[in-house]
């Protein structure tokens, strides 16, 4: 049996105060149990409760609303775990990318090297060509003036 909020009256009988909830007229039950352990004049005031739709009892409603305290922390705790997948991948990204960019200042390196080096080659081949060049016109030269001067054409006093 429960006390009813009307029972701390001084005017009610005591026998009144024990009644079963359940058996008090339907003004007089509270919405919520906690409504009558408060001590404000508005508490005892009754409301009629409508047929149509019955409202929650204070455990239904501290049961609705600790089962939505659970979804939600459920979906929080979803939501911090995808967002440390995500910081991780993120992390792995960066580090690929660092490693990548790293990767390519190298290479570049390499590359600008190889250039260097392939323009030195092609300056000192030029250079080697232009000198063979000269040493072959020289040599062409020598070997016509040899040529010319053991086929020239001086008149003969045989004749």
């Amino acid at each position: 049996m429960e006390m009813r909020a009307d029972c701390t009256s001084p005017k009610k009988p005591a026998s009144r105060c024990f009644r079963p909830l359940a058996l008090a007229p339907v003004f007089e039950r509270e919405s919520f149990p906690h409504e009558a352990l408060r001590s404000h004049p508005e508490s005892k005031r009754r409301r009629p409760v409508s047929n149509e739709k019955t409202p929650l009892s204070s455990w239904q409603y501290v049961d609705h609303r600790q089962q939505r305290v659970e979804d939600m922390e459920h979906d929080l705790e979803r939501v911090r775990s995808r967002l440390v997948d995500i910081e991780n991948s993120l992390g792995f990204l960066k580090q690929e990318c660092y490693h990548e960019e790293r990767e390519g200042h190298r290479l570049q390196r390499e590359l600008e090297e190889e250039v260097r080096l392939m323009d030195s080659q092609l300056e000192r081949f030029r250079r080697d060509d232009t000198t063979l060049a000269k040493h072959w016109e020289a040599q062409r030269f020598r070997a016509d003036q040899a040529w010319d001067s053991s086929h020239s054409f001086a008149p003969s006093s045989g004749r």
